[in-house]
């Protein structure tokens, strides 16, 4: 069990708050000299967090060019097998769209990846994903069901760390049209982070 007290200011706006958390923290892996038949049982299933700065480029809203977007993002890989994991995106803007904050995007889908090797530090991939977006501005202006496609690189800086090169598209289902209202959003990406790999142990057959 975790508490945690602080101060969260905006240093150029009017928002001051004190702030209390509280979590329950789950260790992966128990500090043991020896191996028990309990631990046999366990399985390893890997998992990546990749964090890394995304800019959305060539960003249309409606029809509408917008400048850049640049975003903070966090992706959560869990690996189904040596070439295949799930993603799950939550990315978040650090500058405004049209002049207001709040601009956020999330997704989920399906990856496929070159099967990791020691012996190589590169390992490439490639994932499409579904997803909705948040504008911030007006709900009934959100672009609706997003669909996410991206390829690219981890470069193995060791067995747990390797940087991160991703580059994407990112286009709404839905079509923009004045009679029914609908809203249309579209834009490629280019990110560059960090990955950090681990193991999640499971109770299972050997």
């Amino acid at each position: 069990l975790s508490l945690s007290a602080g101060y969260l200011a905006a240093p150029k706006g009017s928002s001051k708050n004190w702030t209390v958390g509280a979590a329950i923290n789950f260790h992966l892996s128990a500090d043991k000299q020896g191996v028990d038949d309990a631990d046999k049982a366990l399985t390893l299933n890997g998992i990546r967090v990749n964090l890394y700065d995304k800019v959305l480029l060539g960003v249309s809203h409606n029809g509408k060019d917008i400048n850049k977007i640049n975003m903070a993002a966090l992706q959560l890989d869990y690996v189904v097998s040596k070439n295949w994991y799930v993603p799950i995106q939550i990315n978040a803007a650090t500058n405004t769209f049209q002049g207001f904050a709040g601009y956020a995007e999330m997704f989920a889908g399906l990856g496929w990846q070159s099967a990791y090797t020691k012996s190589s530090k590169l390992q490439g991939f490639a994932q499409i994903s579904y997803g909705m977006n948040d504008l911030g501005i007006n709900k009934q202006q959100d672009a609706g069901p997003l669909l996410n496609t991206a390829m690219g690189l981890n470069y193995g800086l060791s067995d747990q760390l390797a940087i991160y090169v991703q580059a994407g598209k990112t286009a709404s289902l839905s079509k923009y049209t004045k009679s029914n209202h609908g809203t249309h959003f579209e834009s490629s990406s280019v990110g560059l982070g960090l990955t950090y790999r681990f193991s999640f142990p499971t109770r299972g057959s050997m």
